[in-house]
Formats: structure tokens, C-alpha cells, sequence
């Protein structure tokens, strides 16, 4: 198996119990209380991330990516925000299921500015999300 096939679906099962367990979590506890918690627990693998990756923990302020890193953890924190909003209204079937397509989102953003290009596979798998957030949501 691929390497990052095995991270990915390391990634599908990981993020499978999150969506659940926010559900969970948010019929019974206010979204502020989730999200601190959750939160709380996003920052215990820090400890993790310095075991697995030592090498990898550099920084230069003086970098554009690391800013394009800070924010893509601000982006991804106030989606949680509103993620766990969404589930605290709606079923977990249908929160999870529409906001599992913001790849997207990825996608649109790759093409615009990373001029990376679309396969036919790659335009027919989009329709297909597309249709799948159509039906998930009605």
C-alpha cells in the first residue's frame, strides 16, 4: 500500500469518529464547551507530532508558508467552530456527509492558483460529490 493512501485512510476512519463523536458530544454539552474541549484534546498531539516528525519542526518567520501554515490552523479552527455549530441543529449524517465536500473547495482554489490540472476522472468524481451533497441534504 501507498504511503499516503495508508495516511489517508488513517485520515477517513480518525475523522469518521470525530464527526461522531462531536455529534455526541454536542446533544449534550454547549458548542463553546465542545469546542474547548476538543480543542484541549487537538493539543495533546502535539506531543505526538514531536515524536513522529522531530526533523521536521523548523521555523522562518520571515517565510510566506509559515504564514500560509497559521492560517490554514485558523481556517480549520473557526470551520470547527461552525462545524460543531451545525451539529449541535443538524443530523450528523447530513453535517458530516455536506461538509465532507470541501475538497472541493481544495480543488477550485488548486486550479485557480496552483494552475494544477483537471483529469476527466478527476471533473467526473467532482459532478459526483456534487450530486452526493444534492441528495445529502434534501
Amino acid at each position: 500500500m501507498k504511503p499516503w493512501l495508508l495516511y489517508s485512510l488513517l485520515t477517513l476512519v480518525l475523522w469518521g469518529f470525530w464527526g461522531f463523536m462531536g455529534k455526541t458530544s454536542s446533544q449534550h454539552i454547549p458548542d463553546r464547551t465542545l469546542l474547548l474541549l476538543g480543542s484541549l484534546g487537538f493539543a495533546l498531539t502535539f506531543p505526538l507530532v514531536y515524536v513522529l516528525f522531530p526533523r521536521d519542526l523548523r521555523f522562518n518567520v520571515r517565510s510566506i508558508h509559515y504564514y500560509s501554515a497559521l492560517f490554514s490552523g485558523l481556517f480549520a479552527g473557526i470551520g470547527v467552530i461552525f462545524f460543531y455549530r451545525a451539529l449541535t441543529m443538524g443530523d450528523a449524517s447530513k453535517v458530516v456527509a455536506f461538509t465532507a465536500m470541501y475538497p472541493l473547495i481544495t480543488v477550485i482554489l488548486s486550479l485557480i492558483f496552483l494552475h494544477e490540472s483537471i483529469t476527466i476522472y478527476r471533473a467526473i468524481g467532482i459532478m459526483c460529490a456534487l450530486a452526493a451533497a444534492v441528495f445529502l441534504s434534501l
